[in-house]
């Protein structure tokens, strides 16, 4: 009787645990994505500001042809190539932290589904032994 309550139990503790687990793999699921959707954004801005500071490359070599009373235009194109360079820069950053976030989260759930299915070894195990 004892033994059969215990299973019982032990039976309701992993049917809850599978619920959880399933639970909690949807939901790194959807951060799975926001992430994926999120990093696209990133590199798709990056690209931008790439394509922006080839743009501003190009025309800085248009502008060190002209004549030194062009050399004030010349510093303020310098000094935007810069900051373009700078902001690549940080959203590359961002990119990096967001697919070093979205692989987390892949880890995370792996390492749910390993446990759900060491709970269901156990279950399999106790059911076994009844």
């Amino acid at each position: 009787e004892q033994s059969r309550d215990e299973i019982l139990e032990l039976q309701s503790k992993c049917q809850s645990l599978h619920v959880s687990s399933q639970t909690q793999e949807e939901e790194n699921k959807s951060v799975l994505e926001r992430f994926r959707a999120e990093l696209a954004t990133e590199r798709k801005h990056a690209d931008q500001a790439q394509a922006a500071i080839t743009a501003q490359s190009a025309e800085l070599e248009g502008l060190r042809s002209i004549t030194k009373q062009d050399q004030e235009s010349l510093a303020a194109a310098e000094e935007e190539a810069s900051a373009a360079r700078r902001e690549l820069e940080a959203t590359q950053m961002e990119a990096d932290e967001g697919y070093a976030a979205l692989r987390d989260a892949h880890e995370a759930a792996a390492a749910l589904q390993c446990a759900f299915a060491e709970q269901a070894h156990q279950s399999d195990v106790a059911r076994a032994v009844a």
